[in-house]
């Protein structure tokens, strides 16, 4: 199975997400679940999409972005993008997701 980053960096902020929750009092715990729950379908989703032409051009422009010594600007903003979802940030769907990510390295690329 081909590894997908961006699906793997949607896991690593729900485990992250239900750390918290686990750390957390009552209140605050349904949310941060809710939050773990929404990033690992968007994950799935992300994964499930395959060679997707969003997921095409984000890889595009995030290496050309790499090449000109920006990808850690990039990086930085993925974080936190996605320390924001369920909390902010409510993508419908992975493509959603995807499409976010775009538009922040599109902005960085100087595109968007």
């Amino acid at each position: 199975m081909e590894t997908v980053p961006e699906a793997e960096e949607l896991e690593r902020a729900a485990e992250y997400r239900l750390r918290q929750a686990d750390a957390a009092g009552p209140e605050e715990r349904p949310g941060l679940e809710a939050a773990a729950a929404l990033l690992e379908r968007l994950a799935g989703e992300v994964r499930a999409l395959g060679a997707s032409p969003v997921l095409a051009e984000y890889r595009c422009v995030a290496n050309w972005l790499a090449e000109s010594g920006d990808v850690d600007v990039l990086a930085d903003l993925a974080f936190d993008y996605r320390l924001s979802i369920g909390v902010t940030a409510f993508p419908p769907d992975g493509e959603a997701y995807l499409a976010a990510l775009l538009a922040l390295a599109k902005r960085i690329f100087g595109a968007g």
